[in-house]
């Protein structure tokens, strides 16, 4: 399944509409539902995105073992310190 469609699904089981993924991305709600369409996110964008709609990912290895994969957003260097 495609990221979009799982966005959309989560969208509609969470209630959250597209111009509040958009805020929460700094993009327009125009310009987020062409990406939508078009499936144009990063793995990066889909962390935040899900994260937006309180969602989190995992990686379960073969033999069961799962990893979180959270979005983490980016720090300016000279913020980090």
């Amino acid at each position: 399944m495609s990221a979009s469609k799982v966005i959309k699904q989560l969208m509609a089981e969470t209630g959250t509409t597209v111009r509040e993924l958009a805020a929460g991305m700094g993009c327009t709600p125009h310009s987020f539902s062409n990406r939508l369409c078009r499936g144009t996110f990063t793995y990066t964008d889909y962390l935040k995105i899900v994260s937006l709609m309180g969602c989190t990912v995992q990686t379960v290895t073969s033999t069961g073992k799962a990893f979180q994969n959270d979005y983490e957003p980016d720090v300016p260097e000279e913020q980090a310190k």
